[in-house]
């Protein structure tokens, strides 16, 4: 059963707790998944206990062949803006949760920012995350889209989660935290996003990183780690970001109709199609939206101890909307 939500009102220490991160890959081919990882860690946003997400059991990479689908045609329905960010301000003021002075940093540097004269830095300790910022828009939408400019610094080393988008009840906006390691069951919560996976590069490819209903299940039955979507996503290489360069990442998810498989997701790096994933069910109930989004650095390395060094990434002009906009 999932953990018991973390109450708005909770400590803030307790939803500030910051990953140490270990992993441990596993490698099985007698399993579904075909390569495990798990990653142990003390602290997951809004949970009550310290447990983070570990990469799924699966082969970044390994999903369906094929060549990208063709872009839907132009759509008549309406587009609304949920929310948009590009730091001008000078604060965060506009996120709701995870905001760490020490680790998120609005800098006033119109030569790095990507548009304007602002920017936000996160930092990773050496051997530690760069935590996340949630924003929430309750009760929530059926469909979402995210895009976004990051920026990896010219020496960055390792991997990050990058985006992530989750989906709780339309009555406890804490219902899809504190989830690491649980398994969805379609009626309390679901995430969802993109990963840039720290053992193949630096940094690594870019992947889909999920937690829904069906997804497979470690071999004690009962615990879950997120899937790239091994024979079902597709991956569309190269799937690499290069460092000291800004980067459009766009991420589009829609849900599944709750008696249907009809779900589906895409990720698009500098305006081209690296990943996709459809006939995917995240959830049983219209009582589960998409209603936050997390800029996430809560993931270190895998298979070796943390990255020693200090890391900064750079984020900028941050967009959210109903549905891709057309070009």
């Amino acid at each position: 059963m999932p953990a018991a939500p973390l109450a708005p009102d909770a400590p803030r220490a307790r939803r500030r707790a910051r990953f140490r991160v270990a992993f441990i890959a596993v490698t099985s081919a007698a399993t579904l998944a075909g390569t495990a990882a798990l990653l142990a860690c003390a602290g997951e946003p809004g949970g009550p206990t310290a447990v983070a997400d570990p990469p799924g059991a699966e082969s970044p990479g390994s999903g369906v062949p094929g060549s990208p689908t063709p872009p839907p045609a132009p759509s008549t329905a309406r587009i609304d803006t949920i929310f948009r960010d590009d730091f001008e301000s000078n604060t965060l003021a506009s996120w709701d949760d995870g905001k760490d002075s020490p680790l998120h940093e609005v800098l006033a540097d119109a030569a790095l920012a990507h548009g304007g004269s602002h920017v936000l830095r996160m930092t990773y300790p050496a051997g530690e995350t760069g935590g996340w910022l949630t924003r929430w828009f309750m009760p929530g939408y059926d469909s979402l889209y995210v895009r976004y400019y990051v920026r990896f610094e010219s020496n960055w080393t390792g991997g990050t989660k990058l985006l992530r988008v989750r989906g709780s009840r339309i009555d406890d906006r804490w219902s899809a935290f504190g989830t690491a390691g649980l398994c969805p069951d379609g009626y309390q919560w679901f995430s969802t996003g993109v990963i840039a996976w720290p053992a193949k590069g630096d940094p690594g490819p870019l992947q889909l990183y999920s937690y829904y209903p069906a997804m497979a299940r470690e071999d004690d039955g009962k615990t879950c780690w997120g899937r790239f979507g091994t024979g079902e996503a597709t991956y569309y290489p190269p799937l690499t970001a290069s460092r000291g360069t800004w980067h459009k990442l766009e991420y589009w998810v829609k849900l599944n109709a709750p008696d249907a498989s009809d779900g589906a997701q895409r990720f698009w790096l500098d305006g081209v199609l690296r990943g996709e994933w459809s006939g995917i069910a995240f959830r049983k109930t219209t009582d589960l939206r998409l209603n936050s989004i997390m800029i996430d650095g809560s993931l270190t390395g895998v298979g070796a101890p943390p990255e020693p060094v200090t890391r900064h990434l750079y984020v900028d002009d941050i967009f959210v909307a109903t549905a891709k906009p057309p070009e």
